[in-house]
């Protein structure tokens, strides 16, 4: 198995959702390796402790302030990074959140910023980075989500919009590769993170498995390193994404436990659940 060590040694990384399970533990990885890191977030006080961590680590870290959700950040978001640590070589596009409920209980307000969030400012970034690595080269990954590629219950509007990044990704990639840049999409299955808290119990009644970040972010700077497009986490589920369209019916039917079960915990716990 080829491994991802060294590869983004010393270069300057642009990452959103840094913060997160995920994201935080990627940016440790990267931060061994001597990288720079502009990290974006919404949070002030866990942007501060990235850039402690990231420092201790012997990476150097420049938290820029932004809410992803917001029309035209990414430009100024990407401007900061390169005013802060140059050119930037690599970017992780890691932010996201997921609304889980009934669709018609959600507001236009959730619908609207997981829109924006999970589709509309990844879109923005690429095509910002793309624009000013396109002379020189780069790598950029976007994180969707097996949700993307399977109807999951109860997750319509994150589902649509990590479907559209799916797309996109694989839509675009062999342009920006003709101008020497790689758009790498993964779509990891459920990960052990604090969002994921909410359908624990759901996924233990099942048996599904639920990764580890540090396992996912292995996975991601791998992918990244080697400049595949597409790479989706878990067998059963490249196999449940690969008959989706195949065998609507089937997918349909395997997942209606699943239905049943958020079902139930969100008509037991909707509180909990907003």
């Amino acid at each position: 198995m080829t491994e991802p060590a060294g590869a983004f040694a010393g270069e300057h990384i642009f990452m959103t959702g840094a913060t997160g399970g995920i994201g935080s533990v990627l940016a440790g990885k990267l931060a061994r390796e001597g990288c720079r890191i502009s990290a974006v977030g919404h949070n002030k006080e866990r942007l501060a402790d990235l850039e402690e961590y990231v420092e201790s680590l012997g990476g150097r870290c420049n938290p820029i302030d932004g809410d992803l959700t917001e029309f035209g950040i990414e430009e100024r978001a990407v401007d900061s990074a390169e005013k802060a640590f140059g050119p930037i070589d690599s970017a992780f596009l890691m932010a996201g959140s997921f609304p889980l409920g009934r669709f018609e209980k959600l507001s236009p307000k959730v619908v609207s910023d997981t829109i924006a969030l999970n589709l509309i400012s990844p879109i923005s970034t690429i095509r910002q980075l793309t624009s000013r690595m396109a002379t020189r080269g780069g790598r950029i990954c976007a994180i969707s989500s097996v949700a993307g590629l399977l109807p999951m219950p109860y997750l319509s509007v994150y589902s649509a919009a990590k479907s559209g990044l799916a797309i996109f990704c694989r839509s675009v990639a062999p342009e920006l590769r003709d101008v020497g840049i790689s758009l790498t999409c993964v779509a990891p299955r459920a990960v052990d993170t604090r969002f994921i808290s909410k359908l624990r119990p759901v996924y233990g009644r099942l048996g599904w498995a639920i990764d580890s970040p540090d396992v996912v972010a292995d996975a991601v700077l791998r992918a990244t390193a080697l400049g595949k497009e597409l790479v989706v986490l878990g067998g059963i589920e490249r196999l449940g994404a690969a008959l989706s369209w195949l065998s609507p019916r089937f997918i349909e039917r395997t997942l209606a436990g699943m239905r049943r079960i958020i079902g139930d915990l969100i008509d037991r716990k909707s509180d909990e659940l907003d």
